[in-house]
């Protein structure tokens, strides 16, 4: 998988260091691996879910929330918005845009990987 620390600051806004953010990265391999097992889903689609889901661990971490991008918006001239980028609602994968984004990737299959228990298994095995 193609996953890299520049990619997940990228879409975060995050300023932490490489050293940092690799543990949510590899956190987010083993994971996309998982459910690749069941999800017919391309190469690029679980590149971007491995993103995705990483972003998605690092936002929900202590080292993480310290870390969020604000995003400031101006609604038609009257409302001034400020919120987290990343910001949490909901359980599990679903609480974070990006965690939505990773499981939709992936073909739903993480939000399934969410539940308990589960059983995986690859080989003459449905998933």
């Amino acid at each position: 998988m193609i996953c890299t620390p520049n990619d997940v600051r990228e879409i975060t806004g995050s300023e932490l260091n490489d050293p940092k953010i690799q543990p949510f990265i590899l956190d987010a391999e083993c994971i996309i691996g998982m459910a690749a097992a069941c999800a017919d889903v391309t190469t690029a689609c679980q590149d971007r879910a491995c993103v995705n889901l990483a972003a998605h661990y690092l936002v929900t971490s202590q080292v993480g929330k310290a870390s969020l991008g604000v995003k400031r918006e101006n609604l038609e001239g009257v409302y001034d918005v400020t919120y987290a980028i990343g910001s949490e609602s909901g359980t599990g994968v679903m609480s974070t845009s990006f965690g939505k984004k990773a499981n939709a990737l992936m073909g739903g299959y993480l939000q399934e990987l969410d539940k308990a228990p589960l059983v995986l298994a690859t080989v003459g095995a449905e998933c």
